[in-house]
């Protein structure tokens, strides 16, 4: 098979590659330009107050020490900032009333379920409690048993006893509930 016209083939070698690196033949890529640096912003703080009931950086002067600046031009400068400031101080103490109604509406609302719960628990069905059926004739049993381990048959009667009264209250259960289904 014949190589086409446009075809042709190169083959590099480390004599080749060499040639070139003393040559500095070899081809570089671009640079890359570097990410333009973002500016930095801070956070807004919440303003700290000093005794005269200003926030902290709009007190008298506090620019003051600043060289080319005066006092007048300081205390200038601050009350344009502070009117600056004005609406967030005001979103913001709009705010702290907001969570203040929402803290004592949720406090209401948590006192209405605790109350709700309570009353659930106070209605909650709770069985009727029965004395134990035959207590007495298994009682006699026992202690027939318990006084004669050898001779069982002398207590014949009270195993009796205990027998019927056993059957007399698996009767009346079963008639309580059959009228009940009725």
């Amino acid at each position: 098979m014949a190589p086409a016209n446009n075809a042709f083939s190169l083959q590099v070698t480390n004599e080749l590659v060499q040639k070139l690196a003393k040559e500095n033949i070899v081809a570089k890529r671009p640079a890359r330009k570097a990410p333009a640096p973002k500016p930095s912003v801070k956070p807004l703080e919440a303003p700290l107050v000093t005794k005269q009931g200003l926030p902290l950086p709009f007190y008298r002067g506090f620019l003051s020490g600043v060289p080319g600046i005066n006092k007048e031009q300081a205390y200038q400068q601050s009350q344009e900032q502070k009117h600056d400031l004005v609406p967030i101080y005001k979103v913001l103490e709009e705010t702290e009333n907001l969570n203040k109604k929402l803290q004592m509406q949720e406090n209401s609302e948590l006192e209405k379920v605790k109350q709700l719960a309570q009353e659930l628990q106070d209605r909650q069905f709770r069985a009727p409690s029965y004395p134990i059926p035959c207590q007495a004739e298994k009682e006699r049993c026992l202690q027939c048993y318990r006084g004669s381990p050898e001779s069982p048959v002398e207590c014949a009667e009270a195993v009796r006893m205990y027998k019927e009264c056993s059957q007399r209250v698996q009767q009346d259960f079963a008639e309580r509930v059959a009228t009940s289904q009725l």
